[in-house]
């Protein structure tokens, strides 16, 4: 933990979302979600959709998934030097209900670290508004 800080008053959480339905996202490329209900601590920046760890310690994160009509999502929740720590699916098959899907993973992050979301296929497009999100926060930081 870094000095001069009490653990009990360190408070990190986030949720994100998108602003529209559906959403392009480049190849490989990073889910940002534009609109920020929760972000205790500013640790996500709805610019660049990462989040970074303000603090060393164990945080939780969440994402969850919906395709757009005839396609199918996988998303992966990545840290700096590890790809695809949890992996969230859905498909959506012509003419079929929506399928939602979600995931969830604990993790150690130092400090300076960040944590995003990305698409695993080529250029997608994915439901966005509520359909979509990633939100996370801190468990216990480093003693």
């Amino acid at each position: 933990m870094q000095a001069n800080l009490d653990a009990a008053s360190i408070n990190v959480a986030f949720h994100a979302h998108h602003s529209t339905d559906p959403v392009n996202v480049a190849s490989h490329g990073t889910i940002v979600y534009n609109v920020v209900t929760t972000n205790i601590g500013n640790a996500y920046n709805r610019n660049s959709g990462y989040f970074t760890a303000p603090v060393s310690g164990t945080y939780v994160f969440f994402a969850n998934c919906m395709a757009v009509a005839s396609s199918e999502e996988e998303v992966y929740i990545s840290q700096d030097g590890k790809k695809g720590i949890a992996v969230c699916y859905s498909n959506r098959p012509l003419a079929s209900p929506y399928e939602q899907g979600s995931t969830s993973v604990t993790t150690h992050v130092l400090k300076g670290q960040k944590v995003w979301t990305s698409i695993v296929q080529n250029s997608e497009n994915i439901r966005g508004n509520l359909w979509s999100t990633f939100s996370g926060f801190l468990v216990k930081p480093d003693a």
